[in-house]
């Protein structure tokens, strides 16, 4: 997959969401995200996407449809998948570098409104790319050279 934004426009537009509610099944930055409604808008922005709502194994299979590659490394740029194994995909964060990553996360379906999200503290954040241990694979994203 290919972009024609620089990473470090992608990872500036992402970062600016820290802290916006996490909520099960959101798609609104106003209202509250949930991991997936948050990986759709960054691959929007890319230009990568048709915003047709999705899980993460939604997302994972219209990118494939597309003709990306999964790969078994984190890099920063790529989309990380997580869960119990393949084909039962959980999560999906963004790699902003090697080391990191941004998410909306912190409650999983107990989260439906942003009241429970402040009690829970869950929200999008940027935490260690190697914080969970049930990595599944990556897709990587090409972007543009600056």
């Amino acid at each position: 997959m290919k972009t024609k934004k620089a990473l470090n426009e992608v990872v500036e537009y992402a970062k600016q969401f820290e802290g916006v509610p996490y909520i099960w099944a959101g798609n609104s930055f106003l209202k509250g995200l949930d991991c997936s409604g948050f990986a759709q808008h960054i691959l929007l922005y890319m230009g990568l996407y048709d915003f047709q709502d999705r899980t993460c194994r939604g997302i994972v299979r219209f990118l494939v449809s597309k003709g990306a590659r999964i790969e078994d490394f984190k890099t920063a740029g790529s989309l990380l998948f997580y869960g119990p194994k393949i084909g039962e995909e959980e999560h999906v964060a963004f790699a902003i570098s090697d080391s990191e990553l941004i998410e909306a996360g912190g409650a999983g379906s107990n989260c439906k409104d942003r009241k429970t999200a402040r009690i829970l503290d869950a929200n999008v954040r940027t935490r260690l790319i190697n914080h969970r241990k049930d990595f599944l694979y990556s897709i990587p994203i090409q972007y543009k050279e600056i």
